[in-house]
């Protein structure tokens, strides 16, 4: 949009609006009602990877949630190592080839690269696979209704951008004022 909106005149100051961010795995309490509850209460860190024993796939539903993953199991003091013996599903083919980054190959990616073609593809796998579904604070249920059985770890969250560079602000006031020149 940029692109055309530039053609047509316009000054365009490109800025997302919203971020992304880790999930504390120092509270994360997520997986509490489906693996060995902690005596301390809060999970820590090394807990929860501990746990990843627990399921047999793990489905990465965005490249956001493979970043968040792996940057939280390497700050735990863990390696790929961990995922030995799991089966590992995408939601797409740009979730699998960052996956691949990580040297993880993905044994299940559907063809209809959403939430819904995932959710059926490890439904008509038919067997008790326990899955592990790694996804942001926005996702919707429809992984968890065609898997009723699966566990939803939260690994990032989704925000509005807390502040935007100062450039980028001044920028914005200028054109407000009308200062650059510009008609408001």
């Amino acid at each position: 949009i940029t692109a055309r909106l530039t053609t047509l005149g316009a000054e365009v100051i490109e800025t997302p609006m919203i971020e992304t961010r880790d999930v504390s795995l120092s509270n994360c309490d997520a997986l509490a009602s489906h693996v060995i509850a902690s005596t301390e209460g809060a999970k820590q860190s090394k807990d929860i990877f501990e746990d990843l024993k627990n399921f047999d796939i793990l489905a990465f539903t965005s490249t956001n949630g493979v970043e968040s993953f792996f940057k939280q199991l390497f700050a735990a003091g863990y390696d790929v190592r961990v995922l030995v013996g799991k089966k590992i599903a995408s939601v797409g083919k740009i979730t699998e080839k960052k996956l691949l980054e990580y040297g993880i190959r993905c044994d299940y990616v559907p063809e209809d690269h959403t939430g819904e073609g995932l959710g059926k593809l490890l439904r008509d796998i038919g067997d008790d696979s326990r899955i592990l579904l790694l996804q942001g604070n926005l996702a919707d249920d429809t992984l968890l209704k065609l898997l009723p059985k699966a566990t939803r770890w939260v690994v990032y969250e989704t925000l509005p951008v807390a502040e935007l560079p100062e450039w980028k602000r001044e920028a914005i006031e200028d054109r407000k004022s009308g200062s650059a020149g510009m008609p408001r």
